[in-house]
């Protein structure tokens, strides 16, 4: 088995404690899956990809998470649904809740 970079062993880890498959973990972040599936293996994601997964896994601190020092937040089963809304959903759904 070949030795995966610290960021693609946390990012299985993640995808792995939320018991998501990588077809739903690229859904959520809103990638396609055989971007997400380079992630997990030892292509080091561009910054934009980074931000994307920090936002999708709800983390908080990211230099805690390459490390592998953070525990992300869970994440409710709202949440997850919210982010894998388009931005125009997303946006009714803010603006339905009060807040946007």
């Amino acid at each position: 088995m070949a030795h995966r970079k610290p960021f693609a062993a946390n990012l299985r880890a993640l995808r792995e404690r939320y018991n998501l498959s990588q077809a739903q973990a690229a859904d959520m972040i809103g990638i396609p899956m055989k971007r997400y599936q380079s992630y997990e293996g030892n292509t080091e994601p561009p910054l934009d990809g980074v931000i994307k997964i920090l936002q999708a896994f709800n983390i908080t601190d990211p230099i805690r998470f390459m490390t592998g020092k953070e525990t992300p937040q869970p994440i409710s089963p709202f949440e997850r649904k919210f982010n894998q809304l388009d931005p125009v959903r997303k946006k009714a759904v803010e603006v339905l809740m009060g807040l946007g």
